[in-house]
């Protein structure tokens, strides 16, 4: 990936600079202590335990923006913390569709309770898409399972036993509004 063609290299300075007012950050747990100084792409992988290849992945994705000295990637310290969160959004499940709207969003908020409050709200919307997701699952396992037991795979007579549905609680309170005529 030529950078130059993209714009001129910016400095270490420039990115202290950029950090200064590239918007707040959320609070995440971080593998290791913070460093102080920016480090190089093999330290940023080891740091995360990640490859190369996932923080140029996560650069292209402009997540990321390294400066460079040479031809070496330099991530700085708030760097760093953008890692942690991307990090953490990917291990939640979160598409990387998401973390860059997440991201553009937190580099917008105007302060640090404002930028705590959008990751919330992206959290908890990421809860809701997981337990709808645990919700098919759970059903998805159910339909196995009594296919299973109409093969006779499982205890004598189980075959004509219905199968009551497993509903999280929201699935009852929903079904209730829709037998209420609420939906």
């Amino acid at each position: 990936m030529n950078h130059s063609a993209s714009g001129p290299e910016r400095s270490v300075a420039a990115q202290a600079d950029d950090d200064d007012v590239a918007g707040f950050l959320p609070a995440v747990p971080l593998p290791k202590r913070l460093p102080l100084r920016p480090i190089p792409i093999a330290d940023m992988a080891n740091f995360f335990g990640v490859t190369h290849r996932t923080l140029h992945f996560y650069e292209e994705k402009k997540l990321l923006q390294p400066t460079r000295s040479g031809a070496m990637r330099i991530y700085s310290p708030r760097q760093v913390k953008v890692m942690a969160l991307v990090t953490l959004c990917r291990e939640i499940g979160m598409p990387i569709a998401q973390i860059q709207e997440l991201m553009g969003e937190l580099n917008a908020a105007g302060s640090k309770a404002e930028a705590d409050a959008i990751f919330h709200a992206a959290l908890g919307a990421r809860r809701k898409e997981l337990a709808a997701e645990a919700s098919l699952i759970r059903r998805q396992m159910q339909q196995i399972a009594v296919i299973l037991d109409q093969d006779g795979g499982s205890e004598a007579g189980s075959e004509n036993r219905p199968q009551a549905p497993i509903l999280t609680d929201i699935e009852y309170r929903c079904l209730g509004m829709m037998a209420e005529g609420y939906i």
